[in-house]
Parts: structure tokens; C-alpha cells; sequence
């Protein structure tokens, strides 16, 4: 299964990038990485927690940890990451890149629908 706390750590560092570096004056266009490392790490969130739910029954009973302890770990992870994609949105709308965030979600959306399709 995919490491939700790595996944965590690695959206958190991203999205405080991604601060930083308009702080800074930087363009947006210049933290297209952090905005990277952030949309792969949340993927690789909801990725543990379709995993969680569709793993075949023998390995869900021997997974090292809890079903308890893993609930908890994906459920607080999934929840983390809607709530930095939420500062990141404000923080976005806020500092006057607000269409960038709706072009980017939009984009985003046909992407996923065409991997869907293929």
C-alpha cells in the first residue's frame, strides 16, 4: 500500500512551497513543480484509500497494523489533503490568482475524464 504519511509530508511540504515562493514575488507559473508534488501526493492518498477498500480479504487481515490504525492513518491523511487544497484554493483566490486555480481544476477534470475513457 502506498505510504499515506510520506504522501502527507510531501503535499504539506509542497503546498508551503508553493506559499513561499509567492511570498517571495515568484509567479505562479515558477512553482508548477510544488503545484506537482502536491496533485501526485493527494493522488496517492485517494490511490490508499481505493486500495483499502477493494484489497482482497487475506490481506486485509494481515496487514501489520489494525484495521483500526489504518483506518485512522488514510482517514486522517484524506482529510489533510482536502484541507490544504482548500488553503491552497483560498490562498490562490486571495493573491489574485484565482483564474489560474479554476483553469487549472478544469484542465485537471478533462485529463482525468479522457484517462477514464481511454
Amino acid at each position: 500500500m502506498v505510504e499515506v504519511g510520506l504522501a502527507i509530508s510531501i503535499a504539506t511540504s509542497a503546498f508551503n512551497g508553493i506559499k513561499k515562493a509567492m511570498e517571495a514575488g515568484k509567479d505562479i507559473e515558477d512553482c508548477a513543480s510544488y503545484f506537482g508534488k502536491f496533485f501526485d501526493a493527494k493522488d496517492q492518498i485517494s490511490e490508499a484509500v481505493v486500495q483499502s477498500e477493494n484489497a482482497p480479504l487475506a490481506s486485509k487481515m494481515f496487514a501489520g497494523s489494525s484495521v483500526e490504525a489504518q483506518a485512522l492513518q488514510i482517514t486522517a491523511a484524506k482529510h489533510r489533503a482536502e484541507q490544504l487544497e482548500k488553503e491552497l484554493r483560498e490562498f490562490l483566490i486571495y493573491t489574485g490568482q484565482g483564474a489560474f486555480y479554476k483553469d487549472m481544476m478544469r484542465e485537471r477534470r478533462k485529463i482525468r475524464n479522457a484517462r477514464f475513457r481511454d
